[in-house]
């Protein structure tokens, strides 16, 4: 079944974005182990929103953005 986007599997989403754990997790501006307990759906249902309210932003924005946005992650940048 593909992932879309509003689709509960956020690994998923994330994945299709082309993402990896450790830009998100800098993107996002939490540690890498939240980011996996958000993503195997251990955390708080308002963190689990944060999370899926991101995935939802970046999907919407062009291809071209989110790649700068991952670049810069990579750097050690927050997503703006």
């Amino acid at each position: 079944m593909p992932v879309g986007r509003h689709s509960r599997n956020l690994r998923g989403r994330r994945e299709a974005l082309g993402v990896s754990t450790r830009q998100m997790a800098t993107g996002l501006g939490i540690d890498l182990g939240e980011l996996l307990a958000l993503e195997d759906g251990a955390a708080a249902d308002d963190r689990l929103g944060f999370y899926a309210a991101w995935l939802s932003r970046l999907e919407a924005t062009t291809a071209g953005r989110r790649q700068q946005l991952f670049q810069r992650a990579i750097e050690g940048v927050r997503f703006s």
